[in-house]
């Protein structure tokens, strides 16, 4: 399965990781350094040709519908 993992860049202020970490801190779990907020996004189009239902029917393709929006989530990473 593909995946698009969104976080922070590295140095930035993370809320969401400041506030799990503090959370995990009030557990009284004192083993975790850093923690870090990330969205995960499952593309519901499929990336690999072998993906599609009908893969083994139909003549095949070099990219899957969804591999455009996997591109454009990694441009659109890059420029920021």
């Amino acid at each position: 399965m593909f995946r698009v993992e969104v976080s922070v860049r590295f140095g930035f202020p993370d809320p969401r990781g400041e506030a799990l970490q503090k959370d995990i801190r009030d557990l009284g779990i004192a083993i975790a350094d850093r923690v870090r907020g990330s969205d995960i996004y499952l593309p519901e189009r499929f990336i690999h040709w072998t993906q599609h239902p009908r893969w083994t029917r139909e003549a095949p393709r070099k990219y899957g519908d969804g591999f455009g929006i996997f591109l454009n989530a990694v441009e659109w990473a890059k420029s920021g």
